[in-house]
């Protein structure tokens, strides 16, 4: 077979996978942005077997919750300041 047909077999196939690459990174960045919801669970501490302390973010407030064998008990609520928000959305860009 002449040479032209390899180089031209090897463009085929680096478009195809340069093609796959693009949609990969596509489907990506469309599946974090679809489950990028306002509920975040920031840190969970397990005090024994059947209880843990919960601190959840929603939207502009930090939650702590106390988790156990009954309902879910608020125990207070926090503002988040708006400069340590933004520091934080912008962090998340990069990671």
């Amino acid at each position: 077979m002449p040479i032209n047909y390899y180089i031209q077999l090897v463009i085929t196939l680096a478009c195809l996978i340069a093609i796959l690459i693009v949609v990969i990174n596509v489907v990506k960045f469309i599946n974090k942005q679809r489950y990028l919801g306002g509920i975040k669970i920031v840190d969970r501490l397990p005090i024994d077997n059947n209880y843990s302390i919960l601190v959840m973010e929603v939207g502009e407030k930090r939650y702590i919750l106390g988790l156990g064998n009954k309902p879910i008990n608020v125990l207070d609520t926090i503002e988040i300041p708006e400069e340590r928000k933004i520091l934080e959305d912008s962090i998340d860009d990069y990671v």
